[in-house]
């Protein structure tokens, strides 16, 4: 296995412990990073280490600070964006923006800044009932947002 492939993988594991960003294995078996300084997220070969995309470039569509990323069961990509309490969600494929309803056009925004009380989102899962369940770090609360209709569940 090459040094820097376990350099690499070191730090994404670093990462991952001192700052609670997320890695996610993707449908293809390669990992997806968010990142947080550089808010966009990173598409490697889970084998290598080699950077195979930006699947979402820095900043697209109103991406601040990434801090988690997870795969949708409807296939698209959900990025926690700390930096403007928002949840974003882009084309599982082809990483284009696709707001939610209430999501600013032009924006990826699929949970809008401060929806519920969100403030300062990090992990972002999704639930057997099909919902996404957002944690806020500066207020200690959880959402809950209806993956179909994308408001949220009171």
């Amino acid at each position: 296995m090459p040094f820097r492939f376990l350099i690499r993988m070191l730090g994404v594991c670093v990462a991952t412990l001192l700052c609670g960003l997320a890695a996610l294995p993707s449908k293809a078996g390669d990992l997806l990073v968010a990142g947080w300084s550089s808010s966009n997220v990173v598409r490697y070969d889970a084998l290598t280490g080699e950077v195979i995309e930006q699947i979402v470039t820095s900043r697209q569509g109103n991406l601040l600070r990434g801090h988690s990323v997870q795969l949708g069961p409807d296939g698209h990509l959900y990025v926690s964006s700390t930096g403007n309490s928002s949840v974003m969600r882009y084309h599982g494929e082809t990483g284009e923006n696709m707001p939610g309803p209430d999501g600013a056009q032009g924006t990826a925004e699929f949970v809008p800044s401060g929806s519920g009380g969100l403030s300062g989102p990090t992990n972002a899962l999704f639930g057997p009932d099909g919902n996404l369940y957002v944690s806020s770090l500066n207020n200690s609360r959880v959402i809950a947002v209806s993956l179909h209709s994308g408001r949220l569940r009171l």
